[in-house]
């Protein structure tokens, strides 16, 4: 068993699930809560939010796409360009790439982010099983 390819995968997952699930928790929990709040007030905690929710995710992206790439290339079976277009496992990576690339995009309609996250999630459960 290559140790660094487990470490890597916990770690690509362990990013992915911040990400989706703290953009889950935002949109669902802190934004409709925070449009409840008195005009001066909402104005203010969604500076925080904003702010706070830019530390987190952004170097959380970054290492979702650098641990991804690295799990299916130096630690998994992309190892040519042919292994990367004339695999099912090739062209999954790809669009997982793609996805992830469109929910990235800094300014960007929330469908983009939410068909990027989803998209990119889809991929890596379908890399999973091999396809």
């Amino acid at each position: 068993m290559n140790w660094f390819a487990v470490v890597f995968h916990w770690l690509h997952v362990l990013l992915a699930v911040l990400w989706f699930g703290g953009h889950m928790v935002r949109v669902l929990l802190v934004e409709p809560a925070v449009r409840r709040l008195p005009d001066a007030s909402r104005l203010e905690v969604q500076a925080y939010v904003d702010r706070r929710a830019t530390q987190i995710f952004v170097p959380t992206i970054i290492g979702v796409g650098v641990t991804g790439i690295l799990r299916g290339t130096v630690f998994g079976p992309i190892k040519s360009f042919d292994a990367l277009v004339g695999t099912p496992y090739g062209l999954t990576f790809l669009a997982a790439i793609a996805f992830g690339l469109l929910a990235f995009y800094p300014t960007k309609p929330e469908w983009m982010l939410w068909v990027g996250l989803l998209g990119a999630f889809t991929a890596m459960i379908l890399m999973h099983f091999g396809v």
